[in-house]
């Protein structure tokens, strides 16, 4: 979350939406309700990274697979392709 990187029509966005939380109730509001009250005008991140390492891992191991030889594509496999299109 940072505003200074959003597009003019992002911020208008998330600032509609952060008057629209505000008029809730502080008790009825989500944990991230008060966390988008909170960022008005700051630089958030609210990501935990931990959770991030399996798709880390999962792109990586994607990237890898991609640089091997492609397969060798045959006679039948491409007409495959063909009929999907």
């Amino acid at each position: 979350w940072d505003e200074s990187k959003m597009t003019w029509t992002d911020r208008t966005l998330c600032k509609m939406l952060q008057k629209a939380v505000a008029k809730k109730d502080s008790d009825a509001c989500e944990p991230w309700m008060k966390a988008l009250l909170c960022a008005s005008g700051q630089s958030c991140d609210w990501t935990d990274k931990k959770y991030l390492l399996p798709l880390l891992n999962y792109i990586k191991s994607r990237n890898i697979a991609k640089r091997r030889e492609p397969p060798m594509v045959t006679g039948s496999s491409l007409l495959k392709y063909d009929t999907q299109f």
